[in-house]
């Protein structure tokens, strides 16, 4: 049976389910921001269409800390920001997933 080749989308949804606001930006392959960005207040949400099967860089930054997120996947998917700032992700799964690093 064929299997399709071509592109489809898929949503990532971004949730700020805490009580600080948290600065939303994409970022090159290379870590370099992309002057776009969006501020999340608290208990806002956004979510992004992407082609599946890419590769996404973001970067999450509170006053006090800053997040690089990758995301890559093929089906929906969704991230709330205190997993992010607990450092408790879920683990990838078999259709891709998040990654995180901070400093």
């Amino acid at each position: 049976m064929p299997t399709s080749t071509r592109p489809f989308e898929i949503l990532f949804d971004l949730t700020n389910d805490t009580n600080v606001e948290i600065m939303f930006e994409m970022t090159s392959q290379s870590g370099r921001r992309i002057p776009s960005s969006i501020l999340l207040g608290s208990g806002k949400s956004v979510s992004l269409v992407l082609e599946a099967g890419s590769t996404y860089n973001y970067t999450l930054q509170t006053s006090k800390r800053v997040w690089q997120i990758s995301v890559k996947s093929w089906q929906d998917l969704s991230l709330i920001m205190s997993s992010v700032l607990s450092g408790s992700i879920p683990p990838s799964t078999l259709s891709g997933g998040i990654s995180c690093s901070s400093w």
